[in-house]
């Protein structure tokens, strides 16, 4: 099992958690910060910053918002199922993920 990360032996990939720039945001009169959960990379050189959360927020949206605008390749996700889905769809069957 991947330390810190998610392995799918089904997929032969594995997301790790990674030293992250921290990603500034303003919500409620605050500026904040936070690092998103995984940076992946894919062998075909596609690459995304994936974000798990258990439920939707306004926080949780403000904070897509702004991640939005400086990494178009965001992805937010509230269950691993979800992450899956996105990942068969895209790259099952592709052999080069």
């Amino acid at each position: 099992q991947a330390e810190d990360g998610i392995r799918d032996s089904d997929m032969w990939l594995e997301f790790r958690r990674v030293l992250f720039r921290s990603i500034k945001y303003f919500y409620n009169g605050l500026n904040r910060n936070y690092v998103p959960d995984f940076y992946v990379e894919f062998i075909n050189g596609d690459s995304y910053i994936f974000e798990m959360k258990g439920w939707e927020t306004e926080e949780v949206l403000v904070k897509k918002n702004f991640t939005l605008k400086i990494y178009p390749n965001y992805k937010l996700f509230y269950s691993v199922e979800e992450l899956k889905n996105f990942i068969y769809e895209n790259y099952e069957n592709k052999k080069n993920y």
